[in-house]
């Protein structure tokens, strides 16, 4: 039998072929994102050495308490839409809204993590601080990597919608 109609083909199993689709384009989506992260790093690293000075604390701070916030708001946000919003009663597990949502979701929580690390570049480029970069640069990786779109596997969502809501 063909792989794609083996039973251990894992997410993709018994799921319609929309889903399907939203499936591989949060993952390509996300990969994409995440490979952005050891190219900027690449970037900082590249950049000539010279005289510049510290940039504006006010600034830093700034952007630090910026991105603290939208990080924060990055979980609220998959809270809100993953916990909250597709829910039997809101939006049918299976529904075309529910691929909407998760799609639309994804990108928007994603856009926001890779926001805050280009808050970090845009101060290394400004102070040629790796440690200033590196600030911004490691929290935001790692919550990129908490934002993974597992969250996509329709057997799950169909699970945990059973146990916070019902069916109906």
């Amino acid at each position: 039998a063909p792989l794609a109609r083996s039973p251990r083909v894992g997410l993709l199993h018994g799921s319609s072929s929309p889903m399907k689709a939203a499936i591989v384009i949060a993952w390509v989506t996300w990969a994409f994102l995440f490979l952005s992260w050891p190219l900027d790093l690449l970037i900082v690293l590249l950049q000539e050495a010279g005289d510049s000075p510290p940039p504006d604390p006010a600034l830093a701070t700034v952007l630090g308490v910026m991105g603290a916030f939208l990080l924060t708001l990055s979980f609220a946000l998959r809270w809100f839409l993953f916990r909250f919003l597709i829910h039997p009663k809101r939006i049918p597990i299976g529904s075309a809204w529910t691929i909407v949502a998760f799609l639309g979701g994804s990108l928007v929580i994603w856009a926001l993590v890779k926001s805050v690390e280009i808050y970090g570049l845009v101060l290394a480029f400004i102070s040629e601080s790796m440690a200033l970069y590196l600030a911004f640069w490691t929290p935001t990786l790692l919550v990129m990597v908490v934002h993974l779109p597992f969250f996509l596997d329709p057997r799950r969502t169909r699970k945990r919608a059973t146990e916070i809501g019902g069916s109906g």
